[in-house]
């Protein structure tokens, strides 16, 4: 950032570059696990356009998050804090009822 040509310009520059390049691939990267949860399997070649279309809805949503929080940072933690209460709620959920007693 403080590198000539200025700090404005090397914000946009990594804002650009972070939407252009991570999101996406990032959003696409879920969306294949998604869809490995939604067949039962890996999905291959021949599931490829719904596993597009789960991408474009996970950065669909990504983007919703974002866009219609009122501040950023409230809206990321309020995301945060569901996504890990649902994480904790499910590995409860096949700690409890899913691994034999002889295991705990």
């Amino acid at each position: 950032m403080r590198c000539k040509p200025g700090s404005r310009f090397w914000a946009f520059f990594y804002l650009a570059v972070d939407f252009g390049g991570m999101w996406p691939a990032w959003a696409a990267t879920a969306a294949t696990a998604i869809a490995a949860a939604w067949f039962g399997r890996m999905p291959g070649d021949v599931d490829a356009p719904m596993v597009r279309l789960f991408a474009y809805a996970t950065f669909g949503l990504c983007v919703a998050i974002v866009l219609f929080g009122r501040k950023i940072y409230d809206a990321l933690e309020k995301a945060q804090f569901v996504m890990v209460a649902v994480i904790l709620a499910y590995l409860a959920f096949v700690d409890l009822f899913m691994v034999p007693p002889r295991i705990w």
